[in-house]
């Protein structure tokens, strides 16, 4: 098995749009009642190796999810989060490799799905390991949402885990997928403070003043049609940017450790493949 790093990215039905909270709003909830299987998009990580790792694992394919989004959507409601959705802890959970690769195989069929890849070696395949088993070790993977330390860590969503996996791979940070917004605080809300759905309705642009919360993540729309310029008709494009240069990365130390319900062996099983 050759040593590499997939990025797989499944873009949403619906593009979200980030022109302002309503915007937002709209075409996130377009997506969401649609009760898709990725309706604001996914990003799935798949890591090879030529050597094993822990419990002889070579192969994973896996993201962040939420742990249950029928329960995250009704905390949602309640707490009445707003923008505040984006950056709340929920509960989340790593994805098993069955669902991940059924999910794939649907966005494939669909023409949702770009993929990047980067070419590795195996000491680079050693440092995605030990970084994804420092996530399990210290239930990082409990933790999912926006605005998060991912490699210290901290927890994160789909797009940030990829982003933390990409980073370590290559040395780069891929800033042609991100979105950096500059979210009004009186949008995201939280125990202390609610926001309706009819005050971002009524946002129609971002506001210029007062206190702001600055948010970078990766869009998935933004992810796809980058990967599309550069792939033409094929899925995939492979990624050498990082071939041509010596860099030095090392894992930062976690500061952050979470309660697990599961032994580290249990979720490793789950997200390789069971033959």
């Amino acid at each position: 098995m050759k040593d590499e790093l997939r990025i797989h990215v499944t873009r949403p039905r619906l593009k979200i749009n980030w022109e302002s909270p309503r915007h937002l709003l709209l075409s996130g909830g377009f997506n969401s009642l649609k009760k898709d299987y990725a309706p604001i998009g996914h990003f799935t990580v798949e890591i090879k190796s030529s050597l094993p790792h822990r419990y002889g694992i070579q192969h994973v394919i896996t993201g962040m999810e939420r742990e249950n989004k029928e329960e995250s959507t009704k905390v949602v409601w309640k707490k009445k989060l707003g923008l505040g959705s984006m950056t709340y802890a929920f509960k989340g959970a790593l994805t098993t490799f069955e669902k991940s690769y059924h999910d794939l195989l649907a966005s494939e069929a669909e023409g949702r799905l770009k993929t990047l890849v980067v070419p590795t070696t195996p000491e680079i395949s050693s440092r995605l390991f030990d970084f994804l088993d420092r996530w399990i070790q210290h239930g990082s993977y409990t933790i999912y949402g926006g605005h998060k330390d991912a490699l210290r860590g901290e927890g994160a969503g789909c797009a940030d885990f990829a982003m933390a996996c990409f980073e370590l791979a290559t040395g780069y940070q891929l800033e042609d997928w991100c979105i950096n917004l500059s979210i009004p605080k009186k949008f995201i809300g939280d125990d202390n403070h609610q926001v309706s759905l009819a005050h971002l309705f009524l946002a129609s642009h971002w506001e210029d003043s007062g206190e702001k919360l600055k948010l970078k993540t990766a869009d998935t729309d933004l992810a796809f049609e980058w990967i599309k310029q550069r792939a033409g008709a094929n899925q995939e494009f492979i990624y050498r940017d990082h071939l041509n240069r010596t860099f030095q990365m090392e894992i930062p130390d976690f500061t952050y450790r979470y309660p697990t319900q599961k032994s580290e062996e249990e979720i490793w099983k789950t997200i390789c493949p069971t033959t």
